[in-house]
C-alpha cells in the first residue's frame, strides 16, 4: 500500500441533499438501503461488513495498491 491516506469529508451545514434525491430514490428502488451503524449497531459482524464494503470500493481508486488488513484498518479507523 501506498504512504499516503484520502480523508474524505462532508460539511453538512452546506451539503445540498436536493441534488442527491434522485440518486437515492434510484437506489432505493433498486433494493438499496441506506442506514447508519447506529441503527444496525457497531459490533464484530458489523464492523467485519464495513471493512468488507470499504475494500471494495478502494479498488475503484486508481494506484491505491493493496487495502489494510482488517487489524490495520481498525487501528485507523476513526472512533465515534
Amino acid at each position: 500500500m501506498t504512504g499516503h491516506r484520502v480523508r474524505l469529508e462532508l460539511d453538512v451545514r452546506s451539503f445540498a441533499a436536493a441534488r442527491f434525491t434522485p440518486y437515492a430514490n434510484r437506489c432505493r428502488a433498486a433494493g438499496i438501503d441506506f442506514t447508519t451503524l447506529a441503527e444496525l449497531g457497531d459490533g464484530p459482524r458489523e464492523r467485519r461488513a464495513l471493512y468488507e464494503l470499504n475494500k471494495e470500493c478502494s479498488a475503484d481508486i486508481p494506484e491505491r495498491g493493496a487495502f489494510h488488513s482488517y487489524e490495520e484498518y481498525v487501528r485507523l479507523r476513526p472512533s465515534a
